[in-house]
């Protein structure tokens, strides 16, 4: 049994071992299942031998959602199988897909512990450069099976007298089963990896008078399976002490350690980092505050030394830092970080901006880990979906940027996490924009990312800016038109010391029509356009070089359910 099927039993072994009738007394089950059936017509036109792939392809896609909800507890769980047929020039091919998720909560004592898991189990390609050309349809021998798991107890206690806390630990998994059929290439690997993790935030309480201490610290140990074991480390301490007016003095000190356990060498780009700072803080309110410090700040070279001179090992620096953290308004929000990091100088922010229709996010984000654990991390959104659905006309806006959900509801940022299926040490930079409107029967939404990727035990640098646009026209209570459009390019250097340049145009349009209560119906147009440098993922087993892969899909849908 695997260890995310391990972990879906015991949570619902968990949730069953509870007193029957504690749960059923306010316990309920909403589902909805049904059956797409799709006709896709493909053709892709490859540019550099010149050849055509012609394709009727038959996709047929069961599913089933299913939400429990009761006082302590709630649990949703989706499946979705794809059958695909597949009508080649030369052979027919038929091929079987599943894709599955779940998440739930157990309130083990009410607004205080909370028992929380969650899972996914789906289908991507292992390349960052191949992300949005492979799927069901196109370079299916290149797609890996990927399995993320997670169970956490979160313990939450309300800032009172004396001090408030959040705490959280819990455990991991990520998994990666690679097709049977790609051979010995280095981009498709087996991966079994375990981290378990530890999440604290204490602030003083409210009789301190003219003093406020926040400490928080956040942990991970990540068991690699094919390398050493991974562990980070980030504790702060800060103290704020009002002078006079709502001038404070600002008293700083921040630890940090990123360090793989391995005997045999070090890696001079994770290194231990210490820093202490003092300086002044501007604080009208709880939600509106400035801080400017001067700080000092040491860092070495984890293991054993990597040169004879100590100088070279042992860095030492000054540097200023400034925290912002300010509400304009219920409606604007700024939270803002400048300070430096083991790596140089470091940024963290966030500005969220609501008015009655539309919604703004933008963020700023540097993240130290693995590439898996990155991507089982789900980005925040501004639509809330239910079922689990990523289809923008299944959305609606959030009623607000501090959204609280209910089971089976997801923020789905219409974005996608361009990172590739290993387990190495990532340096992650990143900043997305994303921004919605709803005017009467119209919705936009438009988002745009670039990430800078640096691996930090071999030499892979990769580049990856995205922009996209989705469109959704309500022409009546039962017609739909949808148009969405991805440009994306990533650029870098890869382990071989292959340089790689591609970009990824796709555009859809989908117009959907309700025949019935039930019942259905969807024509769809898809291009998509590949261009660029491809020889470093040459005998991958995929299409190689530039090509244009066009669809002409008809769909008809059942849908039954209970939901009101």
């Amino acid at each position: 049994m695997s260890k995310m099927r391990y972990g879906l039993v015991s949570f619902i072994f968990i949730l069953t071992s509870i007193p029957f009738g504690k749960l059923s007394s306010a316990g309920e089950v909403v589902y909805d299942a049904g059956i797409e059936t799709e006709y896709v017509d493909q053709r892709v036109d490859v540019v550099n031998d010149q050849s055509r792939i012609d394709a009727g392809n038959i996709i047929l896609r069961p599913y089933l959602a299913m939400i429990y909800t009761a006082r302590d507890a709630n649990l949703f769980i989706r499946a979705d199988h794809y059958n695909t047929y597949r009508n080649l020039e030369d052979e027919n091919l038929t091929n079987n897909y599943t894709e599955f998720s779940f998440r739930g909560d157990y309130s083990i004592v009410r607004n205080l512990l909370v028992l929380r898991a969650s899972g996914a189990n789906g289908f991507r390609s292992p390349s960052a450069e191949t992300l949005l050309v492979d799927d069901f349809l196109l370079n299916t021998d290149q797609l890996s099976k990927t399995q993320f798991s997670r169970i956490s107890a979160d313990f939450t206690l309300p800032r009172g007298d004396y001090f408030g806390l959040d705490f959280s630990t819990g455990y991991a998994n990520q998994t990666v089963r690679s097709n049977d059929n790609i051979g010995n290439n280095s981009l498709f690997i087996d991966l079994n990896n375990d981290s378990y993790f530890f999440n604290l935030n204490a602030i003083s309480g409210e009789t301190i008078k003219n003093a406020r201490i926040t400490l928080d610290a956040d942990i991970n140990y990540i068991k690699r399976d094919l390398n050493a074991d991974f562990v980070s480390q980030i504790v702060s301490l800060n103290n704020d002490i009002k002078l006079f007016g709502q001038i404070g003095l600002a008293l700083n000190a921040t630890y940090e350690n990123n360090d793989v356990k391995s005997t045999e060498e070090s890696i001079d780009r994770l290194r231990e980092f210490y820093s202490a700072g003092v300086g002044l803080i501007w604080q009208t309110d709880n939600e509106r505050s400035i801080e400017v410090a001067v700080n000092r700040s040491k860092s070495n070279s984890n293991g054993a030394n990597i040169d004879d001179d100590e100088e070279l090992n042992d860095e030492e620096d000054t540097f200023m830092s400034v925290d912002i953290n300010w509400r304009f308004s219920n409606r604007t929000y700024l939270e803002a970080l400048f300070s430096r990091r083991f790596f140089g100088d470091s940024a963290s922010v966030l500005l969220t901006h609501s008015l009655r229709n539309w919604r703004t996010r933008i963020s700023y984000t540097e993240d130290v880990s693995t590439n898996l654990r990155l991507l089982a991390n789900n980005d925040q959104g501004l639509f809330i979906c239910d079922n689990g659905s990523t289809d923008i006309a299944d959305c609606s806006l959030t009623d607000s940027l501090d959204t609280q959900l209910d089971t089976g509801q997801f923020l789905v940022p219409f974005t996608t996490q361009t990172l590739s299926l290993n387990d190495q040490v990532l340096l992650l930079k990143r900043f997305s924009f994303e921004t919605a409107v709803t005017r009467r029967r119209t919705t936009l939404s438009i988002t745009g990312t670039v990430a800078d990727q640096t691996e930090l035990e071999t030499i892979r640098d990769l580049r990856t800016e995205q922009f996209g646009a989705n469109v959704v026209f309500a022409f009546s209570r039962k017609t739909d038109l949808k148009i969405g459009h991805i440009l994306s390019r990533t650029n870098g250097i890869l382990e071989d010391n292959s340089i790689v340049d591609t970009t990824v145009n796709e555009t859809n349009i989908r117009l959907i029509r309700k025949l019935t209560r039930r019942f259905s119906a969807s024509l769809a147009f898809r291009k998509l356009k590949r261009d660029g440098d491809f020889d470093q993922i040459a005998g991958t087993g995929g299409i190689e070089g530039p090509f244009t892969d066009n669809r002409i899909t008809f769909s008809v849908k059942y849908n039954y359910g209970n939901r009101r």
